[in-house]
């Protein structure tokens, strides 16, 4: 059995150091649900009814971006259109990706 030496060290000095236990964040970061890619947020119960020969058109409302999120209240049945990072209105479930 290979025995590894541990040292405590400033976050700071930290650099091609390996962290030594798990550890877990205390916030989330971001604060919000953002989207991993761009696409359009929609509600699942919206899409869920999509199937190959029958897709489900939205109306596109607003646009989420990294820099304007949309507003507060948001149009039912109808799509956002989202740019990776941008927040994911509150009321919306899902991202439809489109790269």
């Amino acid at each position: 059995m290979c025995l590894i030496e541990t040292r405590v060290v400033a976050t700071s000095d930290s650099l091609g150091y390996v962290l030594a236990e798990k550890t877990l964040a205390t916030i989330s970061s971001p604060p919000y649900t953002n989207s991993a890619l761009d696409g359009f947020a929609v509600s699942w119960q919206d899409a869920e009814k999509t199937r190959e020969n029958y897709p489900v058109v939205l109306p596109i409302a607003e646009e989420s971006s990294a820099d304007f999120p949309v507003g507060e209240k948001i149009v039912l049945h109808s799509a956002y259109r989202i740019s990776t990072g941008a927040i994911v209105p509150e009321d919306l479930d899902s991202v439809v990706p489109k790269e």
